[in-house]
């Protein structure tokens, strides 16, 4: 039978290892949020400040409240300006609000201390192919450079090359759009998007078979997601708002395919593709 004295130093030596423990990797902890060592005291103060101010932050970007999360945001930077989190979301706050110089500034520190994270490179890609009429930074040709990178260090994410086909068919290049296309339809079966463009694309080269069937999967698919969002276990009609959603406004292909989709413009036939066409030469015409 195991004696006290045993259970004693049994315990006493479990006590002594968790000790070491929390003295060996504490500083490494504190030291990796940015806080300096000097002064115990404060820097537990600021640790606390910082995390509160971040945590409020997260909570108002959870209530789509973006103008009080970037607030926030920059409260904790205050305290610990080099909080990748924290620049990544101000970043995100601002592009949301339509602050575009405001989001670039924030990316592009982030980039500094995060060079190969896809991340800022899809947000960048984001920031340089905002469908807005107002966005002084759209710029094609440096989306395609940041969406492609961000690929490059992420293969396994299908929405980079379906952002990449958008810009291609927006510059008309369209056998490298199809070649992305493909890349995501054959991996990605619930892309309602790529399935549209991919019948879009066999629009354009006139084999209407393959764009019908594209198509009418494409309505199919998004019709019941559409469906499952405000009809599933616990969803209310505020639930549809994911589907079509304000916080998606840069990317005007999504927003423009879900449009057609819908059922809405009760459009028959390959008429969506047609009205498709129109509103790419629109936009062409409007951003270049």
């Amino acid at each position: 039978m195991i004696n006290k004295i045993h259970i004693f130093t049994f315990a006493l030596i479990v006590v002594l290892y968790l000790m070491i423990g929390i003295w060996k990797y504490l500083p490494a902890f504190i030291e990796k949020e940015g806080i300096p060592l000097n002064d115990r005291s404060e820097d537990r103060e600021e640790i606390l400040q910082f995390w509160e101010a971040y945590n409020q932050a997260t909570a108002f970007r959870s209530q789509r409240n973006y103008e009080e999360a970037a607030t926030y945001y920059s409260k904790a930077l205050e305290i610990n300006e080099n909080h990748e989190d924290a620049l990544y979301y101000l970043a995100s706050m601002h592009l949301l609000q339509k602050n575009f110089e405001s989001a670039e500034n924030y990316l592009l520190k982030l980039e500094e201390q995060q060079p190969n994270a896809p991340r800022t490179q899809l947000q960048l890609g984001t920031l340089h192919f905002c469908m807005d009429p107002d966005n002084p930074l759209f710029n094609p040709e440096k989306s395609l450079a940041r969406y492609t990178g961000a690929w490059n260090l992420n293969r396994e994410e299908t929405g980079t090359p379906l952002m990449l086909s958008k810009i291609y068919l927006f510059q008309n290049e369209f056998d490298e759009a199809k070649s992305l296309l493909n890349v995501v339809t054959s991996s990605n079966k619930m892309s309602y998007e790529a399935l549209f463009l991919d019948g879009y694309v066999y629009w354009l080269r006139g084999d209407e078979r393959e764009a019908r069937e594209n198509l009418q999967l494409a309505m199919n698919l998004y019709q019941s997601l559409a469906y499952a969002e405000i009809h599933g276990e616990g969803a209310t009609e505020s639930g549809a708002r994911a589907m079509l959603s304000e916080d998606r406004y840069c990317d005007g292909f999504e927003i423009y395919i879900q449009s057609l989709l819908s059922g809405r413009t009760h459009i028959t036939g390959l008429t969506a593709y047609d009205m498709f066409n129109e509103q790419l030469s629109l936009w062409q015409s409007v951003y270049q």
